[in-house]
């Protein structure tokens, strides 16, 4: 199993939605400061990322009620199929050129990032 085409995407999305969290605190209209970011601070760039990138791993370990099936009844004796089982979801292991491709772009947009706030 794959990682969506849009992972990137979405963990980007979710980086700038912290930062304008961020600025609101702060009451400053733009996105950033110099007071409030180093541009060199890669722990401060990262950090919505592992973010989200947490909370992505918590919704996928969510299994409430709703989200297991119930156990088929055994020895009813009902003529009704019982229903397959459904699949169990399996976690992804990017590869490598998946790794390559995301540290590549993580770096091209750290570059963006850095270029926009200095």
């Amino acid at each position: 199993m794959r990682a969506p085409r849009n992972t990137n995407q979405f963990l980007m999305r979710e980086k700038y939605q912290l930062m304008h969290l961020r600025s609101d605190s702060l009451g400053t209209e733009s996105g950033g400061s110099d007071c409030e970011m180093d541009p060199l601070d890669m722990d401060s760039y990262l950090g919505a990322l592992e973010n989200a990138r947490g909370a992505l791993m918590e919704f996928a370990g969510e299994t409430g009620p709703a989200a297991r099936s119930p156990p088929a009844p055994r020895g009813t004796g009902s003529s009704v199929p019982a229903a397959p089982p459904q699949e169990e979801s399996q976690q992804y292991f990017p590869s490598e050129d998946d790794v390559i491709e995301s540290e590549l772009f993580m770096e091209r947009d750290f570059d963006e990032f850095c270029s926009r706030i200095a």
